[in-house]
């Protein structure tokens, strides 16, 4: 009798130590599909994580320009949205730092799965130096309820 007690509780050890390891690699084969998922749906690993966060509008931090020769009255800029979302968003205004700063007329929308092109117009100063502005996107969709952008470059001489 205690010889099969031993060999049922080798066999028990064997199958737990098994349905961890079988466990743990569903578990990652989980994890994995949904990453590239949604690394796919953003066109990105580093925006993967906020994805899952719960983030569906991409927007950058940061808007450069560089290098603008004095006496360049504008210059101009894209800015790339993105939407992960499987329904349109809707931009509704932006608040901006200075009146030199033209944006796209409101509201703009970036459909569902794709990418908007948001033309971004700034009117230097007549000094040479570095030049920083921002501008904020409101949107009823964002996790925040809006984005800020700073727009950021240098005037130089020719």
């Amino acid at each position: 009798m205690a010889r099969k007690l031993k060999r049922w509780s080798s066999i028990t050890r064997q199958l737990c130590g098994s349905m961890w390891i079988q466990s743990g690699l569903i578990a990652f084969i989980a994890f994995v599909t949904i990453f590239c998922f949604a690394s796919w749906r953003t066109r990105s690993s580093i925006r993967a994580w906020q994805y899952l966060q719960g983030q569906r509008l991409f927007l950058p931090k940061e808007l450069h320009f560089d290098n603008a020769v004095l006496g360049t009255e504008k210059v101009t800029a894209e800015l790339h949205v993105l939407n992960a979302s499987v329904r349109p968003i809707h931009l509704i205004r932006a608040n901006k730092s200075c009146p030199c700063i033209g944006l796209n007329d409101f509201p703009i929308v970036v459909p569902a799965g794709r990418e908007v092109q948001v033309n971004v117009t700034i009117e230097l100063p007549q000094k040479l130096g570095d030049y920083s502005q921002s501008f904020k996107f409101y949107s009823e969709e964002l996790i925040e309820g809006s984005s800020l952008i700073e727009v950021k470059g240098s005037v130089v001489k020719h």
